[in-house]
């Protein structure tokens, strides 16, 4: 699919909620996460992909779940939504990271645990 091609694609199918993007470069490549936003303005033009689907907040979080053995839970704390990391740091001991329930920090934490596996 060409670049132009994926970004009518893309726009087609986009909503208000999209804030991922999930794509393989070929049918049986890795799968990649990125947000949308950031992928439309500096990756699209410089890579080829054959397959992608367009993710919500709910979709990011369930993968993100699926994907690590550590504990995660939500919360709302003064008007936020936040969430919790209950994982164990490289000298054994239990930590617990609390991050806004963004974008942003939802795909960061993501990729943190990417690199764990």
């Amino acid at each position: 699919m060409t670049q132009s091609e994926l970004q009518q694609q893309i726009e087609l199918q986009r909503s208000d909620d999209h804030h991922f993007i999930q794509w393989h470069s070929d049918p049986d490549g890795e799968q990649r996460i990125e947000l949308l936003d950031y992928f439309l303005r500096h990756i699209i033009d410089t890579i080829s992909v054959d397959v992608f689907q367009l993710w919500d907040m709910e979709q990011m979080w369930q993968e993100l779940l699926l994907q690590s053995d550590d504990k995660f839970s939500r919360e709302w704390r003064k008007k936020v939504e936040v969430f919790d990391w209950h994982f164990c740091a490289a000298d054994g001991s239990a930590k617990v990271r609390s991050c806004c329930f963004r974008p942003e920090g939802l795909l960061a934490t993501y990729e943190e645990v990417m690199e764990k596996c």
